[in-house]
């Protein structure tokens, strides 16, 4: 498995890479130019219920202000919740934590829980120009959860793009 897990992580270095490079040559002095600085977060929101409260408590407004706080450009959330008896069938956590952050979104299922859906998500302060879901394999009678890698594109501007992943 962490041979699998070697690999997927290179060929996403491959193919991220290239898509942060603008293709166009610069005539601009590169004394003049400032660099891009991004600010990247993980986050494992384990379906908004802060450990220090019991089960059924679900806090977006805490997830939604340590995110805030950090001020990333984009965010990869783990353990999300989308319309379950758990979290509350009208809530779509990643809407909602995207809402009070200002930021866009695209949940990734990875399987059905609690009567509703149980993913990732991504946040990003681009627009999502798409967004993939790939199945991780499972070895079978393991009793293993299915596992997803969700990928979005992003253009930063000037025909740069940008993907960016999480699992």
């Amino acid at each position: 498995m962490k041979y699998f897990f070697g690999i997927l992580a290179s060929l996403l270095l491959i193919v991220l890479l290239p898509s942060c490079v603008n293709s166009e040559t610069s005539t601009v002095d590169s004394s003049e130019e400032k660099p891009e600085v991004m600010r990247f977060m993980s986050y494992n929101i384990h379906i908004a219920n802060p450990p220090s409260q019991p089960s059924d408590v679900v806090d977006i407004a805490a997830i939604a202000k340590v995110i805030n706080d950090v001020k990333p450009d984009f965010v990869a959330l783990q353990e999300v919740d989308r319309f379950t008896d758990r979290s509350g069938k009208d809530l779509d956590q990643a809407e909602a934590i995207a809402k009070l952050t200002g930021m866009k979104h695209a949940f990734i299922k990875a399987i059905n829980r609690s009567n509703g859906e149980y993913g990732l998500a991504i946040l990003s302060k681009y627009e999502i120009q798409e967004s993939k879901t790939f199945s991780l394999p499972v070895n079978q009678g393991t009793g293993a959860e299915l596992r997803t890698l969700g990928i979005i594109r992003v253009e930063l501007g000037e025909g740069r793009n940008l993907l960016f992943g999480t699992t």
